[in-house]
């Protein structure tokens, strides 16, 4: 909420399994919810995508971080670069640039 004001949503999707039965609840934790169900969609393809781009989220892998310091740092790069110089093909151009944070002349070529 600090960061994101009253734009943000949370909720959960508890799921109670009691021997073959299974419930599922929809419970909302804080934000104006924009439909009736939640998704954890959104949040699986962020997690996706953020895993293919940065071999420090890849499984079995020598390119772990040994230092917090560092992993921060990878982080913050692809942050920076996903939101700041990658065009996404959806927009056509950087998310800071469709949001108006940037104009299209600051981002890299390449």
């Amino acid at each position: 909420m600090r960061y994101f004001g009253t734009d943000i949503v949370s909720s959960q999707l508890v799921e109670t399994h009691k021997g073959d039965d299974l419930t599922i609840e929809d419970r909302q934790v804080f934000g104006k919810r924009r439909s009736n169900r939640s998704t954890t969609s959104y949040v699986e393809r962020a997690n996706l995508t953020v895993r293919m781009a940065n071999r420090r989220y890849s499984r079995k892998t020598n390119g772990f971080s040994k230092k917090l310091e560092n992993h921060r740092a990878s982080v913050d790069l692809f942050v920076m670069y996903y939101n700041w110089i990658r065009v996404h093909e959806t927009l056509g151009t950087a998310p800071a640039v469709a949001a108006a944070l940037a104009d299209g002349h600051t981002r890299w070529s390449g």
